[in-house]
């Protein structure tokens, strides 16, 4: 008599984990797939876009950012959300209306809010460092010594064609408050013979 209950007991025992293993089946089951992101467009593909999401197509018509970039280059510009670096190039406006057919200024930030830029004999320091800059042409005007504090919220630009750019060295532009900022370059899409990364 005890072995029979005993081995009603690991049959109803057996019984309660098959029922509670199927729920579980089941549950699982129902649940919707896991959706995936949909990939990322190449920046290749961006540049074929006419209006890709997050980004505009700018086209250079100055000299002041030679030899990087020269008139007619067409670049993507990123405009989601990001957080500059030194050294990026950005697109941005000082009061142009690009409804009007303005075109907004596009240079080099350097530094950022807080940092101390000078220019000594031709040379630039951020934060008493020399920049190592193989993409400038031309120094600063050499024998000139000046110095900026960068105030918060704001940037200091400056072309690199040195001695062929108004920039943060000039009233004109001045400090660059960060809302002005349009966007940063982040491709060369033409001429295709130089499509590529930006240095």
């Amino acid at each position: 008599m005890q072995r029979s209950v005993r081995w009603l007991a690991v049959a109803i025992g057996m019984l309660a984990v098959g029922i509670v293993a199927a729920s579980i089946i089941l549950v699982l089951g129902s649940q919707p797939p896991h959706a995936t992101a949909a990939p990322m467009p190449s920046v290749e593909a961006l540049c074929n876009e006419a209006s890709p999401a997050g980004h505009f197509h700018y086209r250079v018509e100055q000299d002041s950012m030679r030899p990087t970039l020269g008139p007619g280059d067409v670049l993507l510009i990123d405009t989601d959300a990001w957080r500059l670096h030194r050294g990026e190039i950005v697109v941005f406006d000082i009061g142009s209306d690009m409804a009007a057919g303005v075109v907004p200024f596009i240079k080099r930030a350097i530094a950022l809010g807080g940092d101390t830029v000078e220019i000594r004999d031709g040379d630039v320091y951020v934060n008493g460092a020399a920049l190592d800059e193989p993409y400038v042409l031309g120094r600063s005007v050499p024998g000139e010594s000046r110095s900026w504090s960068v105030t918060p919220g704001t940037l200091f630009v400056i072309g690199d064609n040195r001695n062929n750019s108004t920039d943060s060295r000039s009233e004109a532009v001045g400090l660059v408050p960060v809302e002005s900022v349009l966007g940063r370059a982040v491709y060369r899409c033409s001429p295709v013979t130089r499509r590529g990364a930006l240095p």
